[in-house]
């Protein structure tokens, strides 16, 4: 991940790191403020970007909230730092530093903003990995026993990838996978099984065969949630029938059905 901080006029570019804003002259960039604090705030960037409030005086905000302890960053979002305001812009890379996310929540669990979801202006690539980015941190917050969080954390970039699919437009095999893999961990993680009846309709929606490792991910997951929508997994069978005979579409028949069975005792 990438960061891109613009201030009066000015560009700077930081990589995976640590980050201080403040009046110090030791910070990485200096605000010549009353109201700000010597070292005013932080930002962590890895898999993610997280900003943290070095208890300063007068707070940071974010697009106008203020933010309590720490904020999870998603992109083109304005912070305000006393008097002054940085636009901070996210590019993603294919590096990732998972350790700077752990390193970033030890100090203390982040506040999982739901963004303005962008994710379809994104080239396929982009996309894809900006939701593994995300993706990184809400693992964490699933293992540490934060579902909700996770969830929030989420749901607008799942939903927009299923609202693109269901449009038509392109979603790409990794994409859909990393989608369907994160649905599975929320409906496990949260116990609701819309998030299994999710993965189904991006299945169905973007018109892609059920392979043998998303059955073992359905079949494992549905023991875990409270109910599912049993039409949703029909339907996907009889898309699946309508294929063009093959071993695959045999077995991939005989899955679902397994599903439907299973899953008519969850309702």
């Amino acid at each position: 991940m990438r960061v891109i901080v613009s201030h009066q006029g000015r560009q700077t570019h930081w990589g995976s790191g640590r980050y201080v804003i403040g009046r110090a002259a030791g910070c990485d960039i200096v605000l010549n403020d009353a109201p700000v604090s010597p070292r005013h705030a932080e930002v962590a960037v890895g898999g993610a970007v997280v900003l943290f409030d070095l208890l300063s005086a007068t707070g940071v905000f974010v697009n106008g909230e203020r933010v309590e302890k720490s904020r999870v960053l998603y992109g083109d979002e304005r912070v305000r730092v006393g008097s002054q305001e940085l636009y901070m812009q996210l590019r993603n890379e294919p590096s990732m530093s998972s350790e700077l996310c752990a390193q970033a929540a030890s100090r203390g669990n982040p506040t999982l903003v739901p963004p303005r979801d962008l994710s379809s202006h994104l080239p396929l690539t982009a996309r894809t990995n900006a939701l593994e980015a995300i993706g990184s941190i809400a693992e964490k917050a699933i293992a540490c026993g934060r579902g909700q969080e996770a969830e929030r954390m989420l749901s607008p970039r799942l939903t927009g990838i299923l609202d693109d699919a269901r449009a038509g437009h392109p979603i790409s095999d990794g994409t859909r996978d990393i989608a369907i893999r994160q649905a599975l961990a929320l409906a496990a993680a949260t116990g609701e099984g819309r998030w299994f009846d999710y993965a189904i309709e991006l299945l169905d929606a973007s018109r892609a065969p059920l392979r043998d490792e998303t059955w073992a991910g359905l079949r494992n997951t549905l023991s875990r949630v409270r109910s599912v929508n049993v039409r949703v997994v029909r339907r996907y069978a009889d898309s699946v029938r309508r294929l063009p005979l093959s071993i695959d579409r045999v077995r991939a028949s005989h899955h679902l059905q397994e599903l439907i069975v299973s899953a008519s005792g969850r309702r």
